[in-house]
């Protein structure tokens, strides 16, 4: 499995982490929960940066490669965390991809400093022999193959399996309901000034929109797998009942087509439906997109949604991570959102003890909708402090007291005034 642990980048004090299956960070405003996410985030794709380096300068690479991925990475963490003069020279970063395999960072006098483990020093070596000799062979070879295709199933396979981190890595950040403003402003758009972050979701977004330009039901109509067309319409009949219609992009232009034909712009419907609709339409679109799992990371699902829709939006995530065989982060604000991941979690947790009932819980959750116990991190994190605990219990349960310390906090001003009315206002 592998393990993030954090010291002093930005917020985040002190901070680790094994990342499951699925993933659940909690807490207050400015707590540290979008720098958790980045910082993994940042982790999983520097694979896809090295990658992605090598493709592009496949016929200049020279020997010493180490200096050359240090630059690759320090390039990619300010592109996500900022201008190195904004975080702290205590800094310390380590990410475990697997046994004895990881990376750290630290930072002095304005500088990264990366370490690897032995195991990446002696891979990075292997790698700038295998890179030359796949690249004299293609020139070699009169094959109208592309060098994409032969470098994807070489040595792009092979650093995705040193790393062990097959997985595509997507980052769904919070604000989506801005999208829609931007519908008409997009080829307008300074992408260099837009946050990393928002602007790979944008980059994602418009690919995706060209998928679903007839519409989503013509769009899954037209795929040839049929496992993932089945996928594909149960995540869409969720999605149309959420939306009240189907969903078309005309010329980047969105709008949903109720059942009496008619169009509704996508940023004339409620904020909850604009949050929602381009969550849930990168699930179904990375679904299509990628033949790997997936690893989603996902920031507030229950922007501007009742407690109820909350509850429906973590029922589609666990449905779309149990479908896709993929894994999730959220980061939530909700207690809402707690509370219905532990129901989720209880049904697991009776799947595991009662097998002979299985078909009587999948009646009550679904086939797909119950979290394995043995595959969830929980974590609550504290503002003022800046710690953080644990919210699974040994019952392999979330903390019921974590899930109702809002309602606590709300239900001390309540005390506290019926104190002063039964003492008669003194």
């Amino acid at each position: 499995m592998q393990k993030i642990i954090i010291k002093n980048l930005l917020i985040v004090k002190d901070f680790e982490m094994e990342i499951n299956k699925f993933n659940l960070i909690i807490g207050e405003q400015s707590s540290g929960k979008s720098t958790i996410s980045k910082a993994i985030f940042f982790f999983k794709e520097i694979n896809t940066h090295i990658k992605f380096y090598i493709f592009t300068y496949k016929n200049k690479i020279q020997y010493n490669m180490k200096e050359i991925y240090n630059n690759v990475i320090k390039d990619f963490f300010i592109s996500i965390f900022g201008k190195l003069e904004n975080i702290d020279d205590d800094l310390y970063l380590k990410y475990i991809y697997k046994y004895n395999t990881y990376i750290e960072i630290t930072k002095k006098n304005n500088n990264l400093y990366i370490n690897y483990s032995e195991n990446i020093i002696i891979f990075f070596n292997k790698l700038e022999i295998d890179i030359k000799k796949l690249f004299e062979e293609y020139l070699n070879v009169n094959s109208s193959i592309r060098f994409e295709d032969i470098f994807e199933g070489g040595i792009g396979r092979e650093i995705d399996d040193f790393f062990d981190n097959e997985s595509m890595t997507y980052y769904i950040p919070a604000s989506r309901s801005s999208i829609a403003l931007l519908n008409n402003q997009r080829t307008r758009l300074d992408y260099d000034t837009i946050d990393f972050i928002f602007y790979t979701f944008i980059a994602l977004l418009e690919r995706i929109e060209f998928l679903l330009k007839d519409g989503t039901k013509n769009f899954i109509k037209n795929i040839n797998d049929s496992n993932k067309k089945i996928i594909l319409n149960k995540m869409n009949k969720k999605i149309e009942k959420y939306m009240g219609g189907e969903y078309f992009c005309d010329d980047k232009f969105g709008y949903i087509k109720l059942e009496n034909n008619k169009k509704i712009p996508v940023d004339k419907i409620s904020s909850g439906q604009q949050e929602i609709l381009w969550l849930l339409n990168v699930l179904l679109g990375i679904t299509w997109l990628n033949k790997k799992n997936q690893f989603v990371i996902i920031e507030e699902p229950e922007a501007h949604l009742y407690p109820k829709m909350q509850k429906e939006i973590i029922d589609f995530i666990v449905n779309f991570m149990n479908m896709t065989n993929s894994s999730i982060l959220i980061t939530t604000h909700s207690p809402y959102i707690l509370t219905s991941t532990n129901n989720l979690l209880y049904a697991g947790k009776l799947k595991e003890n009662y097998k002979e009932k299985i078909e009587i819980i999948n009646n009550v959750v679904g086939k797909y909708g119950a979290i394995n116990p043995n595959e969830i991190n929980a974590f609550k994190l504290y503002l003022n402090d800046f710690r953080y605990t644990n919210l699974i219990n040994e019952e392999n349960e979330i903390n019921c007291e974590e899930i109702d310390d809002v309602s606590n906090t709300i239900n001390e001003t309540y005390t506290k005034l019926f104190d002063m009315e039964l003492n008669n206002g003194q």
